[in-house]
């Protein structure tokens, strides 16, 4: 066929009467770049009339415009059949040191419910899964195939998520332990979810660099900053070390509304179509006939009337054993917006009961008294701020224990007076510093207890 000239393109030859059999793997869409695989073998069984000549073995590229590239060329000749009809390939017995002659009658360890390798799966499940029967971990990574079957592992590849890390080290218990057992879970290659993959967060403590970055893989935020290792990582700075940043670690930064917008930053309100749509725009425009003329840090601010809020959704998680501080300007008009009082109110809020983000609550009166308010201050412009001026409120600060409420900080601005009129500027959240928890003897008390003895003399 080939070897007289007669066929001049891999084309041509699959067309030809005289191939037994071929098989094609496109290697640009199922081999990573650079890499080799092992492509799925090519079989096939004569009869007893067996083609006249020889076998020849043929390599091509059969793409419409393309490169192919191959390594690793075997041709055998492979038994066929079960000898012993127990259900398992007699060559399949053969390559595994099964005896291909017995199905399990004189040695249960050959038939297809033997288990020779004790690793809890039968001869049958081995050959289904293409597992190796005499040995208890086929891919050398820890877990016997047993274990990786209930894990949901790959028995055949050591590192199923990709991380780094052989599936056997990855308990999945949450803890750091050790290299041996890092607590991460086999099946997501990003435990903790803060950008790093498993493998390179060695948790020993010290930055080497992005390959090992020394950082707990099952503790996003490793040094307690408020930031996650990778962003750490990202912006150059180490992420084993609490770090702070003209004074404080910003969580959100300072915030000032520009252009006098409603929605700036992602923030969100629970105003009623009547109060948005006054100047019959739907985007918080109505706010400017409280800020025109407004003497006071430039017109960029926010305002409101008596139980409405607005909301912005930080994103950052709560963090346990931490110090948090809001810091607010809030501002004072004129006695004609605040009638009664004004009391600006200014709270840090958790997502855990989806707080004002869905519409549950619908004014400022109703936030104050729910569960998931982590810390509320308020104080009355209308008193405390001279006409057309803003000043800067006593700042919301507030510690979290040793187990953090889940979700993140919402930061929640509104107005709680009888009637009155808000407004609000320059609104800053930091974290000042995680919550000093080293056991340490606060008073100490001597008590010196004496005796006090008198001699009287012998009679």
């Amino acid at each position: 066929m080939v070897l007289n000239g007669n066929l001049f393109s891999t084309a041509g030859v699959l067309l030809d009467p005289a191939v037994l059999k071929f098989e094609t793997l496109d290697a640009n869409s199922e081999v990573p770049t650079g890499t080799f695989v092992d492509a799925a073998p090519l079989q096939f069984t004569t009869t007893d009339a067996v083609p006249a000549g020889t076998i020849v073995v043929l390599l091509g590229d059969n793409s419409a415009s393309g490169r192919s590239h191959f390594d690793n060329v075997r041709l055998e000749t492979v038994i066929i059949g079960d000898n012993d009809e127990d259900g398992l390939p007699t060559q399949w017995e053969i390559d595994n040191g099964l005896d291909d002659s017995d199905d399990g009658s004189v040695n249960p360890a050959n038939g297809p419910e033997g288990d020779p390798d004790d690793d809890g799966r039968t001869n049958k499940e081995e050959l289904d899964s293409k597992t190796l029967p005499n040995k208890a971990d086929s891919d050398d990574d820890g877990l016997n195939d047993g274990q990786e079957e209930s894990s949901g592992t790959n028995p055949l590849n050591p590192d199923t998520d990709g991380d780094g890390l052989k599936d056997g080290t990855e308990s999945n218990t949450g803890t750091f332990v050790g290299a041996s057992d890092t607590g991460t879970d086999p099946l997501d290659a990003d435990t903790d979810g803060d950008g790093l993959k498993d493998g390179v967060e060695s948790n020993t403590g010290t930055f080497v660099g992005p390959a090992d970055s020394g950082t707990n893989p099952v503790d996003a935020d490793t040094d307690k900053d408020g930031r996650s290792d990778s962003t750490e990582i990202s912006n150059g700075s180490n992420p084993l070390v609490f770090e702070e940043f003209d004074g404080n670690l910003v969580a959100i930064g300072d915030y000032s509304f520009e252009n006098n917008d409603l929605n700036p930053g992602g923030w969100g309100n629970n105003l009623s179509p009547e109060w948005q749509d006054r100047d019959g725009e739907n985007n918080g425009g109505s706010f400017e006939e409280y800020i025109d003329g407004f003497a006071a840090e430039g017109t960029d601010h926010i305002g409101m009337a008596t139980g409405y809020y607005i909301w912005q959704d930080t994103g950052v998680s709560i963090l346990p054993n931490t110090n948090y501080r809001l810091s607010v300007s809030v501002g004072n008009r004129n006695a004609g917006y605040s009638v009664i009082g004004n009391e600006s109110t200014y709270a840090i809020l958790s997502t855990d009961e989806n707080l004002g983000v869905n519409g549950n609550l619908f004014s400022t009166f109703e936030v104050l008294e729910d569960a998931s308010l982590l810390a509320a201050g308020s104080w009355d412009a209308g008193t405390n701020v001279p006409e057309g001026t803003f000043a800067a409120a006593p700042p919301l600060e507030f510690q979290t224990g040793g187990v953090a409420p889940e979700g993140t900080l919402v930061v929640l601005l509104g107005d709680n007076s009888p009637s009155g009129r808000s407004h609000f500027d320059n609104v800053r959240l930091e974290i000042v510093g995680p919550t000093d928890t080293t056991p340490r003897i606060e008073n100490l008390h001597l008590i010196l207890k004496m005796a006090l003895s008198i001699l009287m003399p012998k009679i």
